[in-house]
C-alpha cells in the first residue's frame, strides 16, 4: 500500500471510530460535518460502518478491507434490467455482505427479491465463496421462519440469489420503538429459535444472527435471513469446513459467542448465544454488553456477566432471567444445546408446562441433536426394562424374546441422518434408506413401508413415535459420515413397542464398499423376521443393478435429484443417470427412472409430447431386452399407449394384466395411470378402490392423498373430501392443492367465507399476487370468480411470455382461455394440443376447466376425436 493509501486509510479508521462512539442518530450529521464534501470518504467511511451492523466485521484487518473499498469501483445498478424471466424494479437495500434488489418474476407473477454481491467484493474469492455458501446452506433449508430461496442466476459474472421478497420491517427497526411487551417478545424468540432449530437439524450453524438478519412480516411471521457466514457442523465427526482463515472472527460485534470472538470452532450453541443477547435488547433495549468500542465490548463478551434483564425492567419473571442466563453462559456446555431446546424454553416461560407439552408433540419437524436422540431411546428402553423387573416378569419375558428372536413383521426404514457436516453427501443417507426399502421390500412376509410416507418423517425427534403412527413392527434408524474416501455407518433396529434394540451395527468402509455395507444391514435386518428368509429371497435380497461403486454412487446421486421432482432437478438427474449408463450400460434403474423423467416432461408440459415418449419407448425397449419381465418398464409402455396413442382398450386391458401382481397392487406408480385412467372414463369408484389399496402400505404419501380427496370431490362426496382436504393442511400447511381443493368444496357447499379464505391462502402459496389481491376485500361469489379470472389471466400472460424463450404446452394456455370463456382462442389452441397428442386430452369429459366451454359442438366433436371411453 503507497503512503498516500496508507493515510486515507488512517483518516477512514479515524472517522469509523469516532463515528462508532456515537448513537446511529447522530452518525449522519457527524459525517456530514467530518467529511466536508467528500463523496468517495463518506462512502467508505459507511461501507465500513455497514459492516459493523449488518456483517463479518472483524472477519479480515480493517486495513486490507479498506484497501479493497478504496481501490474498487460500484458496478452499475440492476434497475431496471430484464435477468431471465426477472424485472428487477430497483434496489431496496445494501449492506456488507450484498446488495438487494426487488423485482418481478414474470413467469410466476410473483415479487422477489435478488441479492448480489456489491462490485468491491465481488473480486475477492473468499467473498464470492460465502455468498455462493449463503445460497447452498439457505437453499437446504425449508422452513416458515427462514427466508425461501429460489433460484441462483448468473449476470455479467456475477451470482445473484433470488429469494422470497419479505413483506415487513427488521427487528432492528421493530426495537427502535423500545423494549416489546413480554408476549410479543417470547413469540419472536420462539420463531427465530424454530428456524434455527431446522438449521441446526441439518448440521447449519448459522453464526451471524442479529437483528438487522430476522424479518418481522405484516402478519407476525418471522423471517431469518442471511446464512452468508453460516457453517456446515454435526457432531463429534465434523470438520471446520467454514473457509475462514484459522483463528479468524467471523460474525457481527455484539452478537458473537465468547468462542466465536476467540476464533475458535463452534456449533449450534453459538447461534443460541446470539439469541440470548437479542432478547436481552427486546426485553430491556439495552445490550447486555454495553461498551464505549468495539474492542471494549469484545473484552465484555469475554471476561463480563451480565445485569440479570429484571433488574432492568421489573417486570420481567425471573424463569426469563434464569433462561437468558443460561443462553449467555460464556461455557457453552451450560447453554441449551440448540435452537430447538432453546424455542422449547421460551413456550414454557410463555404457555405453562401444559403448552410445551402440547407443542413438543405436535412440532415434528424441530430435530433434536444426534447425541440427545440416543440418550431418549436408551432412557425409553431402560424404562421399559425397568418396568418389567418391577412386576417380577423379566426371567419369563427375557426367555420369551430369546425364542421368538425379537421377530419383525412389519417395519419403517427411516431416512438415515447426515452427519457429515457437508449437505452435498446428504443423497447417501437417503439414497440409502431408498435402497434398503426397495431391498426389504422383496421379502414377502415383511410389510415395508413406502419412501414417500416414510421421509415425511425425516428430522422427526422420536423415530419411535413415528414407528407407532405408521403401525410398524420396528423402525431401521442409522446415521452417515463422510471423510474423505470413507464412510462411517450406523444402523439399528428397534422395537417400536417397547423400543429394544434388536438389532445395532457401525461400519467404518471406504466409501467404494457402500453396496457391501447395504446387504450387511439388510442381512442384519432379515434375521429378525420370522418366519426366516428362504433361498430365493436371500438371493433377491442381494441382487443390484450394478456391481461397480462409483456407476452406484452416481446412481444415488441421481436419484436424490429426481426424487425433488421439478423440471430443474430433472435435468440435472438426467445428466448423472446418463453417466451412470456410460460405465454400465446394463444397470436398468437409470432406464427406469430416464424413461419416468421423459414421462414427468411429456405430462407436465416441459416439452414436445412425441419427443418425450420417444425417449420412454427407446430406455424402455432397452430394459425389456435385459430382463423381458420387467414389470416396470411394461406399465411405462402401457403408459404411453394410454396417454399419447389414446389406445384406451389397450390400455385397460394391460394395466389389470400387470396388477394381478400382488406386489405391484400397492406400488403407486403401478396404480397411478390405471386411477386417472378411470377417471378418464367417469369410473371414478374403480379408482377409489385402488388409491384405497395404496393408502394401506403407503398412507403418508402425498400425491395418493390429494388425488382421493380430488376424487371424492369430483365424485360429489363433498364431506369426506372436505375432511381428506383438512388433514392434508393439517399435515402439510403449505401444500396449496389442498388449499385449492378445500376453496372448491366450502363453495360447492355454500361456504362462501370459508371458500374465499381458502382460495387466498391457495393464490399466496402459489405466488399468485394478483388472485390474493382481488380476494382482499371479497364477500360475494361474483368476487370469488372475479379473482379466479383475474388469476387465470396473469398465469396465462405469464405463459406467454414465457413463450418466447421457450417451449409451452398448448393445452395449459387452451385451459386458461377456456377457464376465462374465451371459447376461439381455447378451441384454436385446443387444435394445437391435439395435433402434438397433449397427455392432458384423455380428461377432457372430467376436467372442470373446460366447464365454461363444454356446452359447444366443437367440444363434443373433439372428445370424440381422442377417442375416450
Amino acid at each position: 500500500m503507497s503512503s498516500e493509501a496508507r493515510e486515507r486509510w488512517r483518516r477512514v479508521d479515524a472517522l469509523v471510530e469516532a463515528a462508532l462512539e456515537r448513537p446511529p442518530g447522530e452518525r449522519p450529521a457527524f459525517l456530514d460535518h467530518a467529511c466536508g464534501g467528500d463523496a468517495e470518504l463518506r462512502r467508505e467511511v459507511e461501507s465500513l460502518l455497514d459492516h459493523d451492523r449488518t456483517d463479518d466485521f472483524l472477519e479480515s484487518p480493517a486495513a486490507s478491507e479498506a484497501a479493497r473499498l478504496a481501490g474498487a469501483g460500484e458496478a452499475a445498478s440492476l434497475a431496471g434490467l430484464r435477468i431471465g424471466r426477472f424485472e428487477v424494479l430497483g434496489r431496496i437495500g445494501s449492506g456488507g455482505m450484498g446488495e438487494v434488489y426487488e423485482a418481478q418474476d414474470a413467469r410466476l407473477q410473483r415479487r422477489v427479491a435478488i441479492k448480489r454481491l456489491p462490485a468491491h467484493l465481488s473480486a475477492d474469492a473468499d467473498r464470492v465463496r460465502r455468498f455462493r455458501q449463503e445460497a447452498l446452506a439457505a437453499s437446504a433449508l425449508n422452513h416458515p421462519n427462514i427466508v425461501t430461496v429460489h433460484e441462483i442466476l448468473e449476470h455479467e459474472g456475477s451470482d445473484l440469489l433470488v429469494t422470497e421478497l419479505v413483506d415487513g420491517v427488521t427487528l432492528r427497526e421493530r426495537m427502535r420503538d423500545g423494549p416489546l411487551p413480554l408476549a410479543s417478545l417470547l413469540d419472536i424468540g420462539v420463531q427465530i429459535a424454530k428456524g434455527l432449530a431446522a438449521a441446526h437439524a441439518i448440521g447449519i450453524v448459522h453464526r451471524d444472527v442479529k437483528p438487522e438478519n430476522v424479518m418481522l412480516r405484516s402478519d407476525g411471521l418471522v423471517k431469518l435471513l442471511d446464512f452468508g457466514v453460516a457453517k456446515a457442523t454435526l457432531g463429534a465427526l465434523a470438520e471446520d469446513d467454514s473457509g475462514t482463515t484459522p483463528g479468524s472472527i467471523v460474525g457481527t460485534i455484539g452478537y458473537m459467542s465468547p468462542e466465536q470472538a476467540r476464533g475458535l470452532a463452534v456449533d449450534a450453541r453459538s447461534d443460541v448465544w446470539s439469541v440470548g443477547v437479542i432478547l436481552y435488547e427486546l426485553a430491556t433495549g439495552e445490550s447486555p454488553f454495553l461498551a464505549p468500542t468495539p474492542t471494549d465490548r469484545l473484552a465484555a463478551i469475554l471476561a463480563r456477566d451480565p445485569v440479570p434483564p429484571s433488574r432492568r425492567r421489573t417486570a420481567l419473571p425471573a424463569d426469563f432471567d434464569r433462561l437468558v442466563a443460561r443462553a449467555l453462559a460464556k461455557d457453552p456446555s451450560h447453554r441449551p444445546a440448540d435452537g430447538a431446546e432453546l424455542a422449547s424454553a421460551l413456550a414454557a416461560i410463555g404457555s405453562g408446562a401444559a403448552a410445551l407439552a402440547e407443542i413438543s408433540a405436535t412440532e415434528t419437524y424441530v430435530s433434536l441433536a444426534p447425541q440427545r436422540r440416543r440418550h431418549r431411546l436408551t432412557k425409553r428402553a431402560a424404562a421399559v426394562l425397568a418396568a418389567i423387573f418391577a412386576m417380577g416378569l423379566a426371567a419369563a419375558w427375557g426367555a420369551w424374546r430369546f425364542a421368538s428372536g425379537g421377530a419383525v413383521d412389519s417395519l419403517a426404514v427411516m431416512p438415515f441422518e447426515n452427519r457429515s457436516g457437508d449437505p452435498d453427501s446428504e443423497y447417501i443417507g437417503d439414497g440409502l434408506a431408498e435402497s434398503l426399502i426397495d431391498q426389504m421390500s422383496r421379502v414377502a412376509s415383511l410389510r415395508v413401508m413406502a419412501r414417500s410416507t416414510v421421509f415425511h418423517y425425516k428430522g422427526s425427534p422420536d423415530p419411535l413415535e413415528a414407528g407407532q403412527r405408521l403401525g410398524v413392527g420396528a423402525v431401521l434408524t442409522g446415521s452417515i459420515a463422510r471423510r474423505s474416501d470413507r464412510l462411517l455407518v450406523t444402523a439399528e433396529l428397534v422395537e417400536t413397542r417397547s423400543g429394544l434394540r434388536l438389532w445395532g451395527e457401525t461400519y467404518d468402509r471406504p466409501v467404494t464398499e457402500l453396496l457391501s455395507v447395504q446387504d450387511s444391514i439388510a442381512s442384519g435386518v432379515a434375521g429378525r423376521l420370522r418366519p426366516r428368509l428362504s433361498e430365493g429371497e436371500k438371493v433377491a435380497l442381494r441382487r443390484h443393478g450394478t456391481a461397480d461403486p462409483e456407476v452406484y454412487d452416481l446412481f444415488l446421486k441421481a436419484q436424490f435429484w429426481f426424487m425433488k421432482d421439478t423440471e430443474e432437478d430433472d435435468l440435472e438427474a438426467t445428466r448423472l443417470f446418463q453417466q451412470a449408463l456410460e460405465r454400465d450400460p446394463k444397470f436398468i434403474e437409470p432406464r427406469l427412472a430416464l424413461s419416468v423423467i421423459h414421462s414427468r416432461a411429456a405430462v407436465n408440459g416441459y416439452a414436445q409430447p412425441a419427443g418425450e415418449w420417444a425417449g420412454v419407448r427407446s430406455e424402455m425397449d432397452k430394459v425389456l431386452e435385459l430382463d423381458p419381465g420387467n414389470a416396470a418398464a411394461h406399465a411405462q409402455v402401457v403408459n404411453r399407449a394410454f396417454l399419447f396413442e389414446w389406445d384406451f382398450a389397450r390400455a385397460e386391458r394391460e394395466y389389470r394384466e400387470i396388477l394381478r401382481n400382488p406386489m405391484e397392487r400397492n406400488q403407486f406408480a403401478t396404480v397411478l395411470p390405471l386411477c386417472l385412467f378411470f377417471w378418464a372414463s367417469g369410473r371414478t369408484d374403480e379408482a377409489l378402490a385402488l388409491i384405497d389399496e395404496v393408502l394401506a402400505g403407503d398412507p403418508g404419501h402425498p400425491e395418493v392423498r390429494i388425488m382421493q380427496a380430488d376424487l371424492l370431490a369430483h365424485s360429489g362426496r363433498l364431506e369426506p373430501a372436505l375432511a381428506r382436504y383438512r388433514t392434508i393442511i393439517e399435515g402439510d400447511p403449505e401444500d396449496s392443492r389442498a388449499w385449492f381443493g378445500l376453496a372448491e368444496v366450502k363453495k360447492r357447499r355454500g361456504d362462501l367465507a370459508g371458500a374465499i379464505e381458502a382460495l387466498r391462502k391457495a393464490y399466496e402459496l402459489s405466488d399468485e399476487a394478483a388472485g390474493v389481491e382481488a380476494l382482499m376485500a371479497a364477500r360475494t361469489e361474483a368476487d370469488y370468480e372475479r379473482a379466479e379470472g383475474l388469476a387465470a389471466r396473469a398465469r396465462l400472460a405469464a405463459l406467454q411470455e414465457l413463450a418466447r424463450e421457450r417451449y409451452v404446452s398448448p393445452l395449459t394456455t387452451a385451459r386458461l382461455h377456456a377457464q376465462l370463456g374465451e371459447r376461439e382462442p381455447a378451441f384454436a389452441v385446443l387444435e394445437a394440443a391435439f395435433a402434438e397428442r397433449s397427455p392432458g386430452l384423455v380428461f377432457l369429459k372430467v376436467d372442470r376447466a373446460w366447464d365454461r366451454i363444454r356446452d359447444d359442438p366443437r367440444f363434443a366433436e373433439l372428445v370424440r376425436r381422442v377417442g375416450i371411453p
